[in-house]
């Protein structure tokens, strides 16, 4: 007498196939049988329709499959799809490309004319104009700030390149007309 019955069987294999399942996931869900015993039931079953692994997929590959993901371009599975994984692997090999890198901001693509929920709200349209402006007035700071240290450190190189007994006093000089 078999272990599984034909019902058993046909339930495993219609899991694979149909819902696209993963063999784990398989065997997962129902708590029978092993990879083996399920891909012997699938070559009878369903022959031609067991997913053979490729190997280890290229690098560059995984790379593309990320930033499609990252950038919004695709989702996971889409990915997974278009390189023949799982979309667990995808998110896998970003978390280990991209690293825990939670405040990582990737563009998105542009909204769809359709797409009205924002561009309806002026209360969030505001609230982004504001933010964009603090964010404007900040950038200007730090510029400045910049410009400061880089005329400092081209009057210190020039006070550098000087004869011995220069007159530091022309560093003051060049920093004051800057400001």
């Amino acid at each position: 007498m078999a272990k599984y019955t034909r019902e058993q069987r046909q339930r495993a294999v219609e899991l694979y196939v149909k819902y696209e399942c993963c063999a784990a996931d398989v065997i997962r869900e129902l708590g029978y049988p092993s990879k083996e015993v399920l891909a012997s039931w699938i070559d009878e079953l369903a022959p031609g329709e067991r997913r053979i692994r490729r190997g280890p997929v290229p690098g560059e590959l995984k790379r593309d499959a990320v930033l499609k993901v990252a950038s919004g371009e695709l989702s996971s599975r889409e990915a997974a799809e278009a390189v023949g994984v799982d979309s667990s692997v995808v998110r896998n090999w970003k978390r280990q490309l991209l690293g825990d890198a939670k405040g990582l901001m990737v563009a998105k693509r542009e909204p769809e004319r359709g797409d009205s929920s924002q561009q309806d709200d002026p209360d969030a349209l505001r609230g982004e104009i504001a933010t964009l402006r603090a964010d404007l007035e900040r950038l200007r700071a730090e510029q400045r700030a910049m410009e400061i240290r880089l005329a400092i450190m081209k009057g210190a190189a020039e006070l550098v390149g000087k004869e011995p007994g220069a007159d530091p006093d022309n560093l003051m000089y060049f920093v004051k007309s800057v400001f």
